[in-house]
């Protein structure tokens, strides 16, 4: 009878876990300061991610009193659950650009300023970090790859000319000069195919553009007066775009018609990510997160942590993904499964005295990398990092009562069992 209380609590344990649910995943320090006596002036350029393994962010520090400038790149490293700097300079005139996560590459660029000069640089889905250089001397605007040999950026020189340039296996070009209209963002889905938005100089006007195949021309395909605040094309006739407050509209054809598939005036969209034609993410304003899994026919609001503004969503499947306010980031991941015993089997691990006081022993057939202490309604109470097959927790809960204590191996799986904890 006891056996079976104890699979029936680990089962229901399982269901509880066995759903994906955003979560606060970490709250990331603006990076290299001055002395605090300093005033301090933040502009941060995001954060992207090329898997859910490794991301990269930026940010631009200004002092005041010195008009000096600091860009601070650091790495993410989820595995490790380390940030490193790997790119720091101070100089007047430095500034952060922004950062673009391209996942058909498993890569994550950013690009900013450094004396009026370009520093671009990518994290790659292994999490190796790579400086290139992209553009002549100017401030970096826009910026899209449809791999490292097709890299497509807009820059403004000092005239403030906005200078369409291309980098096509090594040899770069300056294709065109805008000067009539402020360009917002670039999308290029295919290497002779790409997508502009822009804002019309002087007049309320947004556009999405398109480029001709020599990339020599671009023609108007969609038109409104409202702000288009994102636009992305995951090939190169199927495109989104989200027109404030609201909307999300959709194109099959290359823009020459669009569909609305979202509209609700009381929310503000920011940014959109598709995984496939099937699975579309959209964040926004007081922690909207919406989804659709049937091409945008339906779509159903996420329960979401935080009532902050949402600028970035990168979602890598269904259930795995990161919505990111500024600094803060979100995740919502695919829980490890909780097995229960298998009692037609020899356990792989024991653990002992149970009941138990505060001195728990854990001996493995394998090496434990972790092991989680979870109360019974799924809630993580602690975790331990470890490296050994025989191991000492000297843990006790706030609270006298059942916990199930789960051990993950170095191989992966997982086994979990139920202590009584007394005092």
């Amino acid at each position: 009878m006891k056996k079976q209380i104890i699979i029936l609590i680990l089962l229901t344990l399982f269901a509880v876990n066995g759903k994906s649910q955003w979560t606060h995943h970490r709250t990331i320090n603006y990076g290299p300061t001055y002395p605090p006596s300093v005033p301090l002036e933040y502009t941060f350029s995001g954060i992207g991610y090329a898997s859910m393994n490794y991301g990269i962010y930026g940010v631009t520090i200004w002092s005041h009193q010195s008009q000096t400038r600091s860009m601070g790149v650091c790495k993410i490293d989820e595995i490790n659950d380390t940030i490193t700097t790997v790119r720091n300079m101070s100089a007047y005139g430095v500034n952060a650009g922004a950062m673009i996560t391209e996942k058909k590459l498993g890569k994550v660029f950013h690009f900013g300023n450094y004396q009026s000069y370009p520093v671009n640089d990518y994290l790659d889905s292994t999490g190796n970090f790579i400086a290139i250089g992209i553009h002549p001397q100017g401030y970096s605007l826009c910026f899209s790859a449809f791999d490292l040999n097709h890299i497509y950026s807009i820059f403004t020189n000092e005239f403030g000319e906005h200078i369409f340039f291309t980098k096509i296996y090594e040899v770069g070009a300056i294709v065109d000069t805008f000067t009539t209209f402020a360009p917002q963002k670039i999308d290029f889905p295919y290497t002779n195919c790409g997508y502009m938005s822009i804002v019309e100089n002087g007049i309320n006007t947004n556009k999405i553009l398109k480029s001709s195949q020599d990339l020599l021309t671009w023609e108007t395909i969609y038109e409104t007066s409202n702000t288009i605040s994102d636009i992305l094309f995951d090939e190169v006739n199927t495109g989104y775009a989200i027109v404030q407050p609201g909307m999300i509209i959709k194109t099959k054809d290359g823009g020459i018609s669009w569909d609305t598939i979202y509209n609700a005036s009381d929310k503000i969209l920011n940014k959109i990510d598709v995984v496939n034609e099937e699975i579309i993410f959209a964040c926004g304003n007081n922690g909207v997160v919406l989804r659709s899994i049937n091409g945008g026919l339906e779509w159903s609001q996420d329960t979401f942590p935080s009532t902050l503004n949402l600028d970035q969503i990168v979602m890598f499947d269904e259930e795995n993904g990161y919505a990111i306010s500024k600094n803060i980031i979100y995740r919502l991941k695919t829980p490890d499964p909780i097995y229960p015993p298998d009692t037609n089997t020899v356990k792989n691990v024991i653990m002992w005295p149970n009941p138990n006081s505060g001195d728990l022993k854990i001996k493995a057939l394998y090496v434990i990398n972790s092991i989680e202490v979870l109360d019974l309604s799924g809630k993580v109470v602690y975790t331990e990092v470890t490296n050994g097959k025989e191991i000492n927790v000297k843990y006790f809960p706030n609270v006298q009562g059942i916990f199930v204590i789960k051990v993950t191996f170095d191989n992966g799986k997982s086994e979990a069992e139920e202590i009584l904890f007394i005092r």
